[in-house]
């Protein structure tokens, strides 16, 4: 998956791409569409979803990739809640229970919590993809679809995620 276009408002950064409309759907991963398309579903024109809208049985597929983050709005951190079977094998270690700034996939993790931040602000999905090599020559790209979640429809409190790693056929 190469993104060949930069979408007006994305912003790129070392490492990757930010997408900060749905133009990612184009050329992302199936079961980030899968999970986007289910959190569109119970999104209300007036209210996030929460995360209780979302049924085990229905995404049952998708439960290895995705990972579930609280928001703790008085102290600003953000806790990993529920991380997948899939990254937790990539990553190489469980951070449930963990804070993001402390155990983040991320290189940098300021960039995470500007993501969360972002997401948990603005109340909208957010779409990264970054680029990293295994080895010599198998070259990987990494695509995270960011979702906001409330309890009470207004304030997010849970940031949904679905985090999918795919190989690059076209190695350079």
């Amino acid at each position: 998956m190469i993104i060949r276009k930069y979408p007006e408002g994305s912003e790129k950064l070392e490492d990757g791409l930010i997408i900060k409309d749905d133009s990612f759907l184009d050329e992302c991963d199936w079961r980030l569409k899968k999970f986007y398309d289910l959190w569109m579903e119970k999104h209300d024109s007036y209210a996030l979803p929460s995360k209780k809208d979302f049924d085990p049985v229905e995404m049952c597929d998708l439960l290895p990739y995705i990972i579930m983050v609280d928001i703790h709005t008085e102290t600003e951190d953000f806790r990993y809640r529920l991380v997948g079977t899939n990254e937790v094998q990539f990553r190489g270690m469980d951070p449930t229970g963990q804070l993001v700034r402390d155990t983040c996939a991320a290189a940098n993790p300021e960039k995470a919590i500007k993501i969360y931040d972002y997401v948990m602000n603005k109340k909208r999905a957010l779409y990264n993809v970054c680029s990293f090599r295994i080895g010599h020559r198998r070259k990987f790209f990494d695509q995270t679809l960011f979702l906001p979640t409330a309890s009470n429809g207004i304030d997010v409190d849970v940031v949904m995620a679905i985090s999918v790693q795919v190989e690059d056929k076209n190695r350079d």
